[in-house]
């Protein structure tokens, strides 16, 4: 009777981790809000403002506590330069990551990817230049689909009618996996 006490809940757990391993793979989709700081690299030109926007993409499961996911997004950011010359409109493009549960809720995930900055400047009109986006969050599973997160993405974008100028972004999330 004592064995069965153990053996029983063993038993269930090593059953439902191949289950575990299968919910961490799929779509999701969500949005996000949060606020931005830039730093343009020819001077003293800073900007800020609030971020907002949406994101989508795909999780697959390695282990139930390890995954790799792969993201779409869109940012809009609300803000301008401190002279108001530039004003940073917001940025759009994919990221792969690689994240790991610490508990069955907690979760974290470092990425990198390809980004568009849009900024609209006095001096020169509309422009869309290339970034390189990276960054970290801490996730956490409020049910089997939804998730919150804090989440902290720096872009280094090589401008060419500016400054180069990096850009951080600090953003609370929703995320519902399908």
């Amino acid at each position: 009777m004592r064995a069965s006490f153990f053996i029983l809940p063993l038993a269930a757990s090593l059953a439902a981790a191949p289950a575990l391993a299968q919910d961490l793979s799929g779509f999701y989709l969500g949005g996000d809000l949060g606020g931005f700081e830039t730093e343009f690299d020819g001077g003293d030109l800073e900007a800020d403002g609030t971020a907002y926007g949406i994101h989508g993409g795909y999780r697959y499961g390695f282990t139930p506590k390890l995954f790799a996911e792969g993201e779409l997004f869109y940012t809009v950011l609300d803000g301008d330069t401190d002279d108001d010359a530039v004003e940073l409109e917001g940025y759009y493009g994919l990221s792969v990551g690689l994240g790991y549960y610490f508990t069955p809720e907690v979760y974290s995930t470092a990425f990198v990817g390809a980004a568009q900055v849009e900024t609209d400047s006095d001096a020169n009109g509309s422009n869309t230049d290339d970034g390189t986006i990276y960054g970290v969050q801490v996730g956490y599973d409020l049910t089997e689909f939804d998730s919150i997160a804090v989440r902290y993405s720096r872009i280094d974008v090589d401008a060419e009618d500016l400054d180069d100028f990096d850009t951080d972004v600090f953003a609370l999330r929703y995320s519902r996996r399908f």
